[in-house]
């Protein structure tokens, strides 16, 4: 689904709240123009449900990624990350409430530092004259 924007209107509520770690939406426009364009560090990537439960109109899953680190990634601008062609392993929560059959919230918990436990290389940090 990430990388194709195209049907995020028949999945999503036109007023979408969606917030994880490093994002906090509320319109699927704004869906649509941050997770509408594919992440391109990671490759051959894999999401495992582990756990998938219901209660009333929530959806909550446990999942696992595992990945291919391929290209380079920027944070923030300032701490660029050089891959290593290894594996790259993230596992978090999802939780989707939905109204009818689109998601009007979406919170997804993760703590995005497991896919640097396996990262060799260094990291490169740019500092701007602010800080």
């Amino acid at each position: 689904m990430l990388g194709d924007g195209s049907r995020f209107a028949e999945l999503f509520s036109e007023d979408v709240e969606v917030t994880s770690p490093h994002l906090s939406l509320s319109s699927l426009g704004a869906l649509q123009r941050e997770l509408g364009v594919p992440e391109d560090s990671l490759t051959d990537i894999e999401i495992v449900v582990v756990v998938l439960d219901t209660i009333a109109d929530k959806l909550i899953a446990e999942w696992r990624l595992e990945a291919m680190f391929t290209r380079p990634v920027l944070l923030d601008d300032r701490v660029l990350i050089e891959p290593t062609g290894g594996v790259a392993r993230l596992t978090g929560a999802s939780i989707a409430e939905f109204s009818g059959r689109r998601i009007r919230a979406l919170r997804n918990y993760f703590d995005d530092s497991e896919l640097l436990a396996d990262v060799p290389g260094p990291v490169h940090r740019r500092f701007s004259a602010s800080g």
